[in-house]
């Protein structure tokens, strides 16, 4: 039998901050060399077909600068501007929990956060 913690201990904890357009990940300094990320980004219209996905397949290493929030591409569509735009971020390290923060615009109303 494993056991497992219902509660994920201090030295363990990964957090996601959001900074303007980037993402900074706080870790413990023996997880910080280890640490990888995976994305989503959503981008759709309201015509049809008006959905763009892209991301990540597998986990990369993450950026010692962070992560950058990626834009829908401009010209990707051709049935008017992006609706909405959802960026999903995923970021661990190998005996550490996986964080996540998704951000949502839509119509220009600004970001919503999201935490999990």
């Amino acid at each position: 039998m494993l056991p497992v913690a219902p509660v994920v201990p201090g030295e363990r904890r990964l957090q996601l901050q959001r900074r303007g357009t980037r993402v900074d990940v706080t870790a413990p300094p023996e997880a910080v060399p280890h640490l990888v990320y995976q994305f989503l980004l959503t981008c759709s219209t309201q015509a049809t077909p008006g959905t763009l996905r892209t991301g990540t397949r597998t986990w990369q290493p993450l950026p010692a600068q962070g992560l950058e929030e990626p834009a829908c591409p401009e010209d990707a569509h051709r049935h008017g501007a992006w609706r909405d735009q959802r960026w999903q971020v995923m970021v661990s390290a190998p005996g550490y929990p996986i964080v996540s923060l998704e951000e949502v615009s839509v119509d220009d109303a600004g970001p919503h956060l999201a935490r999990s």
